[in-house]
């Protein structure tokens, strides 16, 4: 019988504790999914408001400009599609940059045909700049290209411009000869316009390499660092190793 009794007495004092384990745990679950699905929330809010911001700088660098000739103009355009692609990385320096370019093409009478093709140039422009940072210099790559962030960013920014001229022109080229123009006049007619991608160019890799660098060191320690495509201290890191 005290057998019996202490066995009673052992189930009356643990089968509370297993109930108490069970809803604790129940309870941590719950507790966790809510978190979760909160976090995924906030996630695609900043995301969206990322892509946002930059969107409207890419618009707003479009309106930085002077004309050259009826249909060519120097612009800061194309540095912001740059920046938006360096530093967040292939799809929001796509979205960024094609819809930004795509927005004020609708607003200017001269270009609002072109939108569309807009939106795909200047996506490829932020995706492949974005693209090659990621895989040169992204978060985890410390050995790649010495693991220095300089490198990649360089890399992206010139390759990602690369491909918006050769596009612009192309098109415009096919453009021209759609009209009905010679094939020799169709490409004299695309000198003013080569001249003013290039000199773009140039002017979007001097001026997004160091500000993407210099802003992302900015904004590493905030929520919008989640994002960035790579880390703005690993320079430092990467120095401190080799001394």
């Amino acid at each position: 019988m005290s057998v019996f009794m202490n066995i009673s007495v052992k189930c009356v004092v643990i089968i509370p504790f297993v109930n108490n384990y069970q809803t604790n745990q129940i309870t941590n679950f719950e507790e966790s999914y809510t978190m979760s699905q909160s976090d995924v929330k906030n996630k695609k809010l900043l995301f969206i408001v990322i892509v946002g911001l930059m969107t409207a700088l890419v618009f707003a660098g479009n309106y930085m400009s002077f004309q050259i000739g009826t249909q060519s103009r120097i612009h800061l355009g194309n540095s912001m599609c740059l920046l938006s692609g360096l530093m967040f990385g292939p799809l929001v320096g796509g979205l960024s940059s094609g819809l930004g370019g795509a927005i004020y093409d609708l607003t200017n009478p001269l270009y609002i045909a072109s939108a569309p093709i807009t939106f795909c140039t200047k996506f490829a422009m932020g995706f492949v700049s974005g693209l090659l940072v990621k895989v040169l210099s992204g978060k985890g790559k410390e050995h790649i290209l010495g693991g220095r962030n300089l490198y990649g960013i360089l890399i992206g920014a010139v390759c990602g411009q690369i491909t918006y001229i050769v596009l612009y022109l192309g098109k415009s080229l096919v453009s021209n000869l759609l009209l009905g123009e010679p094939f020799k006049a169709a490409l004299l007619a695309l000198s003013t316009k080569a001249v003013a991608s290039c000199t773009n160019g140039i002017l979007a890799v001097i001026i997004s390499v160091p500000l993407s660098i210099a802003l992302a060191a900015s904004l590493k320690s905030t929520q919008a660092g989640k994002y960035l495509v790579f880390s703005p201290s690993r320079n430092t890191r990467t120095k401190t190793a080799e001394n």
